[in-house]
């Protein structure tokens, strides 16, 4: 049985395949960045929302990212975007 919060995974798997590494400490922001300048990933994102809910499906942006870059948290910061409010510093 799938996670409810698949689309949100294959969301940032997506989003972090264009990136280039070493991942920065605001990798997390840096994604929502990116869905917000992407019409599609920005549609799938509001349809994600529809689903979930906004607070579910940003916390799970965070979880995922931090999962798939192997970071950890650091701080909790203030977002530059519109997507979030805040979002966690990762360390490496």
């Amino acid at each position: 049985m799938p996670r409810r919060t698949e689309g949100v995974r294959s969301l940032v798997e997506e989003v972090l395949r264009t990136f280039r590494k070493p991942y920065s400490e605001d990798v997390t922001d840096q994604v929502c960045n990116a869905i917000e300048r992407n019409p599609e990933w920005l549609a799938t994102y509001h349809s994600l929302v529809k689903e979930l809910t906004r607070d579910v499906v940003n916390n799970w942006i965070g979880e995922y990212v931090k999962s798939e870059v192997g970071g950890r948290r650091i701080r909790q910061v203030r977002a530059s975007g519109r997507l979030l409010t805040s979002y966690s510093k990762l360390g490496f």
